[in-house]
């Protein structure tokens, strides 16, 4: 019979550098592998830094574990359910004008919702201009941050694509 281990969701706040959100994920990730089954503890979360959620989303969500999260509070997993950690938006063939109308929701919003897209090279220009352009509205960007918003999506997006295949 398989053991259940819980694994504690540290509180990775704001004021967290970059790098030890990526320490704090590799705690969880190893905890994670070493069990058969597996709970996740949110009970010391009040705010999930988003250099931790990203990856911890796509990690459970890839993993092949079936990963129960506990002891969530209310807001954090209103929060979880907007961004959908569990469950991330997923963009195979649609069409250019149905993938624009899911996120335009998310212009007027704080956050953006966990997505995932068949990796292709069309698929990739058409997403990071589509989040291009829902970042500059979210963040109120006039056309003078364009470009180096433009660039900062096109280079993360070819990193991903041409190092991961993912």
């Amino acid at each position: 019979m398989a053991k259940t281990v819980i694994v504690k969701i540290p509180n990775v706040s704001e004021e967290v550098r970059i790098g030890y959100s990526f320490n704090y994920m590799i705690k969880v990730m190893t905890e994670t592998e070493a069990a058969d089954v597996v709970q996740w503890d949110f009970a010391d979360v009040t705010f999930l830094h988003p250099f931790f959620l990203a990856p911890l989303a796509i990690y459970k969500n890839t993993s092949g574990k079936d990963i129960e999260c506990i002891n969530m509070s209310l807001r954090i997993q209103s929060y979880l359910n907007s961004i959908c950690f569990d469950r991330m938006l997923h963009f195979g063939q649609e069409k250019r004008e149905d993938v624009e109308a899911v996120m335009q929701k998310y212009t007027a919003k704080t956050y953006h919702p966990l997505c995932s897209f068949a990796m292709n090279d069309s698929n990739k220009d058409t997403f990071g201009s589509i989040m291009k352009s829902v970042l500059m509205k979210q963040a109120k960007i006039g056309q003078g941050g364009s470009s180096s918003l433009s660039y900062l999506i096109s280079e993360l997006l070819d990193n991903i694509y041409e190092h991961s295949q993912s």
